[in-house]
Parts: structure tokens; C-alpha cells; sequence
């Protein structure tokens, strides 16, 4: 006897025919057809599925849940605004009592009428006695008005740490604008959320998620506050799928920090054996580090580490017991990352990149060879590719997000979204950029990059428990493993690309259990 018969399903990623799939304790039993596997398993409860496709439950494998799940309770949301005045009106929408900060996420100048961010005057002008940090889209990038730099103590004689930019005008006052490393002059002194609200943070976005069909998401980078509130969470049993939390690593390569980390963890929810690093910073503002000027500033973006300060890094994170992922963009972040490993290939083999924006031919063929991972975004030229266009070199050598070569020379290749960054959490919006290489405007970005249906699908569930050392306990529809699923309302794989986004969720189980299901 089982526990749980789902019927009359399509299986498109099944490794062989079926219909139906078989579960007991939380984990499928048999994957065959439903006529058999109900005669001879004579299951307790049927859920007949009509034809719906049934999917390994999605991952995300680069997904900021707290983030999300602020921008879901109380964070002013501007990814969206379209002009200089929404977006002081989302700025003043929240009630706040006096003097308490303003905070808004999201700003992309590309996408205001006026072209351009708020400045620091104009946030002045908007709220002279609060202090306001507003950051763009990419979040290496923000925006401080003056009560913001006067309560923060930065001013005309403070320097920006190694790593990031203190913008000045030209009489050297800072004009509110701070980039990667140099934010943290500014984020340090925010008040801090407190335990509850991280906690109400995550299970709102965790909610999100499953509404989404995502049963497996990395949380690409906390620090020890959030680490704790999640294992709290996880020990509660108030975490629904399975979370891969890393570890914000120490930004100084001198720094012993690692040594007093706990060991790494892994249980039924929550995986904890990984350290961020990030070596450059966001090619839609200009901080990735290319080796090339962009095209509308002076600068070759912001390079975190050289070859030996990182490889430094890896040595310790190694020692400590985890493995490495760093956020690389560039071209020039990439290369900087890669002749590290290659002194490193024992590491290197347990390491993964994020984003991976720019790779050369010759670094794609060194990743490959060194079995290092890939999470990357393909949503961002939807979503994004308005902003590269405009800020790349025009003879820039490397198609951004090359995916279908990614996946030629051999790369394990997990889609993600990066949200908050990009508004859309859908994974099968994923799918289609990366179906369809196409920006918002609807012009092509890399149509030689375009990969099929089958492999953007791959790239939405194996892939990503393949990443994160899970793929033995989930990611595919096979005896065994955790029946984490996912039913559509219709086959992504009978769909044009140009229709996949109107494919809708029905149903999400976890363990076996339906923890989401569509009214």
C-alpha cells in the first residue's frame, strides 16, 4: 500500500514513459503507468491529474529569499516605476513614524521617463528630515540623500574601502552615490530588521515560491543573523522545500573569520556548506569588471580581488570545511577568478560561479575543464538587456549570458533569477529568455545563444540540485527521491516559447504533500 497515486499525468522529463508516479513517507516509489501502479499498490488517496504535466518541482538556484520576502512586507518596491515622481510616491507610501529611515529597492534609470536616477537634491527635496537609501536594480548601487550621509558620518574627508566607489562632484563632496563595497558605509548603520521580521521575510517569500512551483531555492549569501534565524526556522519545521543557504564570506582576505565557523550542515530543509565571495560587481550599473572601458563612463568596473587575495579566500574556506561560489560578471572578474583555481583544482572542483555574465571562449573551456558549476540568469535580457546594450562596449567581444555554449563545452548550467533583482520569480519566464534570447523591447540579444526547451527545463530542476550536491535526493521524477513536484496546467514542451509564460502553476507538493494548490 502507498500512500499517494498521482494519474493521468504528463511526464515529459520522466526517464521513461509514464503516467503516473507513486509515493509513500515523502518519496516516490514507482514512476509507470496508472493502472498498473494502482493494482498492484493499492494506493490510500488518488489525485487524478487530467492530463496536467507533471514536473520535478522547479529550483532556483540563485534567489535572494529574504530579499524577495522584504520587498513582500515592507520594502518600497521601484523595479517597476516609470518616472521620477512614482517614484517618490512609493518612497511615500509606507507609514513611518518620525525619523525613520526611507528605504526603496529596485530604481533602473532605463526604465524612468527622465532617463537618469534620483539624486541626492532631489532626494533632499523629497524628504529633508529623513534619511533615504534607495538602491537600482542591480544592488550595487546606491543612493543616500544628505540626513542619510550626516547620521551614516560620511562626508568630504571619508575614503572609500578597497572595492568601492564614494562618488564626488567636482568641488570633492560626496554626491550621495556608493558603490559595492563602499555601500556597507551606508547598510551597516541601517537599523536591522529584527528575528521576527526575517522570519515573517522568509516564509512570505517561501510562499511566493511555492505559489511558483519552486521547491528548492539557493539563498545566495546571509550573514549570521539571517543564518541563525534560518536554522531556527528549519529546527521549527516552518521551512516548506529545501533551502541552500550560503554563508557571506569575509570581504578581507586577512581576515581568520572562517576559522570560527561551524562546521557545515546539511539536513531534510536546509544546507549550509558554501561561502560567497563576490569578485566584481553588476554589469547593468557598470561595476563588473570587463577589460574593456564601458561605453558611457570612464571606468572598467570594480575588481574585488586579485588572483592571490582570492586564492588566499579559497584556501581558507576549504579549511573550514566549504565550498566556494563567487558572484563573476566580467570578463575580466571571470579570468581573475579562473587562474586562482587553476593553482586550485581540488577546490575548484567543488566550487561554483553566479551569474557568470561574460565569459571568453578560452575561459569556458577553463571552467569546464576545471568541473566548476554555473548558476546564471538568462531573465536578465528580458529584463536587463537594455541596460547592456546601452553600456557595453559596441565591439565588446563576449555575448552576454552565453548559455548554449555554456552548455556545449560540458558546464553544469542551473537557470535562476537573481530576484529581487529582476521582478518576474516566474521559472518558466526563465525558460523562455532563455528559449527566446530576447530583450524587453523585443530585439534579439545572442540568437546563436539560444538553447531548446528540454535543456532550459533541465537547467530549471536537475541542474540546480546537481549544483548544490542534492541531485541524490531531488530534482528529477525517479524511485527514490523526494517527491518535490510541480503540476502546469498544459506541457511547456507543446507550447511555443512566446506562450510559456501563460502556463500556470496548479499544484506543488512537498514530501509528497500538496502544500500549494491554484483555486
Amino acid at each position: 500500500m502507498i500512500d499517494l497515486l498521482l494519474e493521468n499525468a504528463v511526464l515529459p522529463l520522466a526517464d521513461a514513459p509514464a503516467d503516473a508516479v507513486a509515493i509513500t513517507a515523502g518519496r516516490i516509489v514507482a514512476v509507470g503507468h496508472g493502472a498498473q501502479l494502482r493494482r498492484e499498490l493499492a494506493p490510500k488517496r488518488t489525485i487524478d491529474l487530467a492530463g496536467r504535466t507533471l514536473l520535478p518541482g522547479f529550483n532556483d538556484a540563485h534567489l535572494h529569499v529574504w530579499k524577495v520576502g522584504h520587498l513582500l512586507t515592507s520594502l518600497a518596491d521601484l523595479r517597476d516605476a516609470e518616472s521620477l515622481p512614482e517614484v517618490r510616491r512609493r518612497l511615500t507610501a509606507p507609514m513611518r513614524a518620525d525619523g525613520e529611515w526611507v528605504l526603496g529597492r529596485g530604481v533602473n534609470e532605463l526604465r524612468l521617463a527622465e532617463g537618469r536616477l534620483p539624486t541626492r537634491g532631489e532626494l533632499d527635496g523629497w524628504f529633508p528630515d529623513r534619511p533615504v537609501w534607495v538602491t537600482r536594480v542591480c544592488n550595487h548601487f546606491g543612493i543616500a540623500n544628505s540626513a542619510a550621509l550626516r547620521v551614516v558620518g560620511v562626508d568630504r574627508n571619508t575614503s572609500a574601502p578597497a572595492g568601492g566607489e564614494l562618488r564626488r562632484d567636482a568641488a570633492g563632496e560626496p554626491t550621495g552615490v556608493l558603490t559595492e563595497t563602499a555601500m556597507r558605509l551606508v547598510t551597516d548603520r541601517l537599523p536591522p530588521p529584527s528575528d521576527a521580521a526575517l522570519r515573517d521575510m522568509v516564509r512570505a517569500a517561501n510562499q511566493r515560491l511555492l505559489s511558483l512551483g519552486v521547491t528548492a531555492v539557493t539563498d545566495p549569501g546571509v550573514d549570521d543573523r539571517l543564518l541563525a534565524v534560518y536554522e531556527a526556522m528549519s529546527a521549527a519545521g516552518e521551512l516548506v522545500g529545501r533551502f541552500n543557504v550560503m554563508r557571506l564570506a569575509p570581504e578581507d582576505a586577512a581576515s581568520d573569520a572562517m576559522a570560527e565557523w561551524t562546521p557545515p550542515r546539511c539536513d531534510e530543509r536546509l544546507r549550509i556548506d558554501t561561502a560567497k565571495f563576490f569578485m566584481d560587481g553588476g554589469l547593468s550599473g557598470a561595476t563588473a569588471a570587463l577589460s574593456t572601458p564601458y561605453r558611457h563612463a570612464d571606468t572598467r568596473g570594480v575588481l574585488r580581488y586579485d588572483r592571490d587575495a582570492y586564492a588566499v579566500l579559497c584556501r581558507k574556506t576549504e579549511a573550514a570545511g566549504y565550498r566556494t561560489a563567487t558572484h563573476v560578471i566580467g570578463d575580466r572578474a571571470i579570468a581573475t577568478a579562473l587562474d586562482a583555481y587553476e593553482a586550485l583544482p581540488r577546490i575548484a572542483k567543488r566550487a561554483r560561479f553566479e551569474h557568470f555574465g561574460l565569459p571568453t571562449g578560452h575561459d569556458l573551456v577553463r571552467t569546464a575543464r576545471l568541473g566548476i558549476g554555473v548558476a546564471t540568469q538568462a531573465i536578465f535580457l528580458p529584463e536587463l538587456g537594455a541596460n547592456f546594450r546601452e553600456y557595453l562596449p559596441e565591439d565588446f567581444p563576449v555575448t552576454p549570458y552565453p548559455i548554449r555554449t555554456m552548455l556545449e563545452v560540458g558546464l553544469n548550467v542551473a537557470l535562476s533569477t537573481d530576484a529581487p533583482v529582476v521582478r518576474d520569480e516566474r521559472p518558466l519566464a526563465g525558460v523562455a529568455a532563455a528559449v527566446g534570447r530576447r530583450c524587453g523591447d523585443g530585439a534579439p540579444m545572442g540568437p546563436d545563444e539560444t538553447i531548446t526547451l528540454r535543456d532550459g527545463l533541465l537547467a530549471y530542476t536537475a541542474a540546480g540540485a546537481k549544483l548544490s550536491g542534492d541531485d541524490d535526493r531531488f530534482g528529477a521524477i525517479r524511485t527514490g527521491l523526494l517527491a518535490d513536484l510541480v503540476v502546469l496546467d498544459r506541457s511547456p514542451l507543446e507550447e511555443p516559447v512566446d506562450s510559456l509564460m501563460e502556463i500556470g502553476v496548479t499544484m506543488t507538493l512537498v514530501n509528497g504533500e500538496v502544500v500549494f494548490e491554484r483555486e
